[in-house]
């Protein structure tokens, strides 16, 4: 069914608004899924803060060239595609989509638009199978804090050693 060309200008105006305002971009096929499924991806990726749209591929490329991305290449965009566009964290709608398709094969992650780079299948795969944020935060406050431990340990040693003589020194006096 063709769409009309107010319900294109409105898609296209809808993608540009998401170019813009998105940290990371990212680009899946669903070929061959369910409503049912695409359904639960919607829901999972919008409790991610993901927007995911479904739109042709002419007015997705078209909404990246007047918003300043550079140009998609095509191999990014095979068959037919939805696009996710993250809001808050960068890495959420990769993950989400890298899951999602380790679960249910039909569907697959192509591409991705991230810190303002083109990036390709592998890319945008290695990038999804980073830990979330929250991961990588909490491993870089255990590296601040490891130096911290090791001091409090060593002056710990340095108090229990010398507790252990001043011990030792009044239990022979006691004898």
């Amino acid at each position: 069914m063709a769409i009309t060309r107010q319900k294109k200008e409105i898609i296209l105006a809808n993608l540009e608004k998401e170019f813009k305002n998105s940290t990371s971009i990212a680009f899946t096929s669903y070929t061959g899924s369910t409503v049912a499924e695409v359904q639960k991806l919607r829901r999972l990726l919008r409790a991610a803060g993901v927007r995911m749209i479904v739109a042709k591929k002419t007015l997705i490329k078209l909404a990246a060239k007047n918003t300043g991305f550079k140009e998609i290449p095509d191999e990014s965009l095979p068959g037919p595609v939805a696009v996710a566009f993250a809001n808050a964290d960068e890495l959420a709608g990769l993950q989400v989509l890298y899951k999602f398709g380790k679960e249910n094969e039909k569907v697959s992650l192509l591409g991705a638009y991230f810190d303002g780079e083109v990036l390709g299948k592998t890319q945008a795969l290695a990038l999804a199978q980073l830990p979330s944020k929250e991961i990588l935060l909490g491993q870089l406050v255990g590296l601040l804090a490891s130096p911290m431990r090791g001091v409090a340990g060593a002056g710990y040693q340095v108090i229990a050693g010398f507790a252990r003589v001043v011990d030792a020194i009044a239990q022979k006096k006691a004898k």
